[in-house]
């Protein structure tokens, strides 16, 4: 579209507001307002954050799916609870399998033996050296006279040796754990039950004790027959012959001076292993009753 020339107005806008227009208002062409721009969307500005809004949020982790069942596996709807044990209660508390076989009982049956012989060894040469006459009479004979000094000076180590390996061997053996315990354990039977060699230590014990009160008894009668023994004028034994029964009592009385210390010393010794086998069955047992599971209803 071109400008008028004989108007001198321009079509394009509103001739009201043009130079040279002379109409009335009315008589202009209405014009259609032109159409405001539309702004351009623009980002939303961004908000600054705080210090306390930086911290990042826990990101949930996601549960590992559960395996999928395998085929023929079977589960208990109401399973037994287990009870899982520490290893120093595996440690004091599980008897050791298989502990007293074969070749342990060879051991232990060695040990006896060596023992009592050592201990049977120490009487005889006591008594040997007791039951010689001539302590009393005055009279040695000098083909025994290393006897003599072997029994004197190795009878009361050989004695005290023997009762107290006797007593060391029977504790060891009391205090082995046998599969008996276990099966007794499993099968609802008494627990860590007392054994022959148990009884044997309190058997020990009685037979040390007795011995001892018959050794004192012994020892008073040889003291009390060496004082009513008949002497010559020389200070010796007069009417041997007829004194024997008096020499029998001193020679038992000196042969049972020799028992006593060694006797005493079993019977403690076999009370003090009596103590550490019930100390240890006791451990045991409390042992076994925490670690078992509880009973069903």
């Amino acid at each position: 579209m071109t400008d008028d020339p004989a108007s001198g107005l321009d079509p394009r806008f509103d001739p009201r507001y043009q130079r040279g227009y002379s109409g009335r208002e009315t008589d202009a062409v209405p014009v259609a307002p032109a159409e405001k721009p539309i702004a351009d969307p623009r980002d939303p500005v961004p908000v600054p954050v705080t210090a306390a809004e930086t911290v990042a949020a826990p990101v949930p982790v996601p549960e590992p799916a559960a395996p999928a069942p395998t085929a023929g596996a079977t589960s208990d709807p109401d399973p037994l609870p287990v009870s899982v044990e520490t290893r120093e209660d595996s440690d004091v508390f599980a008897p050791e399998p298989g502990a007293s076989g074969p070749s342990v009982r060879a051991w232990l049956i060695a040990g006896w033996a060596v023992t009592a012989a050592v201990f049977a060894a120490g009487a005889l040469l006591s008594w040997i050296v007791s039951s010689d006459i001539g302590y009393s009479t005055g009279s040695f004979s000098n083909e025994d006279q290393w006897l003599r000094e072997l029994g004197w000076t190795l009878a009361p180590s050989l004695l005290t040796a023997g009762a107290m390996g006797v007593v060391v061997v029977t504790a060891v053996a009391a205090l082995m754990p046998t599969r008996g315990d276990d099966a007794a354990t499993e099968g609802g039977g008494p627990r860590f039950g007392r054994r022959a060699a148990w009884w044997a230590l309190v058997g020990i014990a009685a037979v040390a004790v007795i011995g001892v009160l018959w050794a004192i008894g012994r020892v008073f009668e040889g003291s009390n027959a060496n004082g009513s023994l008949m002497l010559d004028g020389n200070g010796n034994p007069a009417d041997v012959a007829d004194q024997a029964e008096v020499f029998a009592r001193i020679e038992l009385g000196q042969f049972a001076q020799s028992l006593v210390g060694s006797l005493a010393l079993a019977a403690i010794a076999a009370f003090v292993a009596l103590v550490a086998v019930e100390v240890r069955r006791a451990t045991l047992t409390a042992g076994r009753g925490r670690s078992a599971p509880p009973d069903r209803p």
